[in-house]
Formats: structure tokens, sequence, C-alpha cells
């Protein structure tokens, strides 16, 4: 029986090395390498290991650079204010996982947090003077 560290390590290896594009395709790559898992489970090592979607494939977000700026082809289209402690960005499709984790790496004051779809990343705020703060840096990337 493989443990949960050589069948994340296998995983990484795979991501690392094949051009996946769906949690399926990756199931069928890692049972293929011996391993028994399902969907769920390679959701949660993705969750784990900080696996993201980007340009239509599983990549490993921590072996981006962190001190890249936001590359403008992914760059945040839309800005929205939800309220005094929410912000709404839209983004090009299959970026958002990867701007939400550039902005987390980034630990802008105020941002408690972000969760990301698609092309649409949540972003908490601590309050409206946080939130006026973000958008303005947000607004300044997209010049």
């Amino acid at each position: 029986m493989e443990t949960k560290h050589e069948r994340q390590r296998a995983l990484l290896s795979i991501l690392r090395n094949r051009r996946l594009t769906s949690q399926t395709g990756v199931v069928r790559a890692m049972r293929s390498a011996g391993f028994a898992v399902t969907q769920p489970s390679i959701s949660r090592d993705f969750q784990e290991l900080g696996v993201v979607k980007l340009g239509g494939r599983y990549v490993v977000a921590s072996e981006m650079q962190d001190s890249e700026p936001l590359p403008t082809t992914f760059s945040v289209k839309q800005v929205q204010s939800a309220g005094p402690n929410l912000t709404v960005l839209k983004t090009q499709a299959g970026a958002a996982n990867f701007v939400a984790v550039k902005l987390d790496a980034q630990q802008i004051p105020g941002v408690v947090g972000t969760v990301a779809g698609d092309d649409t990343i949540l972003v908490a705020l601590t309050g409206k003077a946080a939130q006026v703060r973000f958008e303005q840096i947000i607004q300044e990337s997209l010049r």
C-alpha cells in the first residue's frame, strides 16, 4: 500500500512531465502508475500541493516564481465591489486560480483571502478602507 507522500510525489512528477487538462486524466495517469486514487482524492491532493489550472493544464503553483508580476495574458480584466468587504475580479478563462495564487503570495494588507473559480476571483477584505486600497492596487496593475 502506497503512502500519501509517495502518491503526492508521483502526482507532482506526472504533472511536471505531462500536459493533463482534466482531473479524470490525472486519475487515469495515477492509476496507470499503480496508485489507487479517486477524483476526490486527487482534488484533495491538488489543494494540499497547491496545484492550479493554468492555460488549460494543471501546474504546481509553488513552482512558479512568487516575485513575478501577474502576466499580462492572465491579467485582471474587471474589478467590481460587492459590498464593503468583497471584491470580484474577472480574468481570462482558466486564469483565476493562477491570479489568486499570485495575489495571496503578495500578502496585500487587508486581504483576508481569495476564492477562485475558472474566470472569477472573490477577494475577502477586512473592510471598506482595505477594499479601496486593494482596488487601487489592482487598477494600477491594469494600466
